[in-house]
């Protein structure tokens, strides 16, 4: 892998995985359509381990932006209502992943699919304009509402379909607070990236026999992308322009269908 495509591939990491398009219809898109006849994503593909440190850059991005949160849910009081809250919300995501592993991996070898859901997603992000005022916080949300997020990040494992778009859009319709609907969406994010990491972490020892500059500019370029992305993300959140990112989701996804259907 060249330092070239270790930066772009960081790049399409960082941006994709908090900004609410979809990191792995993206993937699905640049290597069926744009890329197919490319080694870049490919040659990432058979190199787990890369991936798998991008994903750990990613995490990283997370615990430093939402440290006081998650200082806060430790110390000085332990929160357990919130911590149970994320516990629930993540069982949705485990149990769809497991159970429809196979059929879930098949789909990100077809763009068709993928572009519906990125019109879906977007539909999604645009109904966030709808959203009422709302004052519930998190730690007041309610089993109901943290078992119904946690679907929605179920839902999210499908290419195309994005996993904080999903998140926040559903806690902003369920009259969760803006700002505690995106932290605890990226509260959920840290046990569903860091259990797909633990899944592949074996393959982290490949990294060994690896070129190492490549590796470490692309972790690098990963972290700070994915800072920049995070940070932007909660800014519109907080502005709520939320829904901006639907009017690229429908584009991009009605354009895949079409490609697709004229092929």
């Amino acid at each position: 892998m060249t330092i070239f495509e270790s930066i772009s591939l960081a790049v399409i990491q960082g941006l994709t995985e908090f900004l609410p398009v979809s990191s792995s219809g993206h993937l699905v898109i640049l290597e069926e359509i744009f890329f197919k006849d490319s080694d870049a994503i490919s040659a990432a593909e058979d190199n787990v381990a890369f991936i798998v440190l991008l994903h750990f850059a990613s995490l990283l991005a997370v615990l430093i932006v939402f440290r006081k949160t998650i200082l806060g849910l430790l110390y000085p009081k332990l929160q357990t209502t919130t911590i149970a809250y994320v516990i629930l919300a993540t069982i949705p995501a485990a149990v769809v992943g497991l159970a429809f592993k196979d059929r879930i991996e098949g789909l990100f070898k077809l763009p068709l699919p993928v572009g519906i859901a990125l019109i879906v997603t977007g539909a999604v992000l645009l109904s966030t304009k709808f959203a009422k005022p709302a004052a519930v916080r998190t730690e007041n949300m309610g089993f109901a509402r943290a078992l119904v997020i946690g679907i929605a990040q179920a839902i999210a494992i499908m290419p195309g379909i994005s996993r904080s778009g999903s998140t926040i859009a559903t806690g902003m319709l369920l009259k969760v607070d803006r700002d505690d609907a995106a932290a605890f969406s990226f509260l959920l994010a840290i046990p569903t990236i860091g259990g797909a990491m633990i899944l592949k972490a074996r393959k982290l020892g490949e990294l060994a026999s690896a070129d190492m500059m490549p590796v470490v500019v692309g972790f690098t370029a990963c972290l700070v992308v994915s800072l920049i992305a995070l940070k932007l993300l909660l800014l519109l959140v907080k502005k709520k322009r939320f829904d901006i990112f639907a009017y690229y989701c429908i584009p991009v996804g009605i354009a895949v269908v079409i490609y697709e259907l004229s092929r």
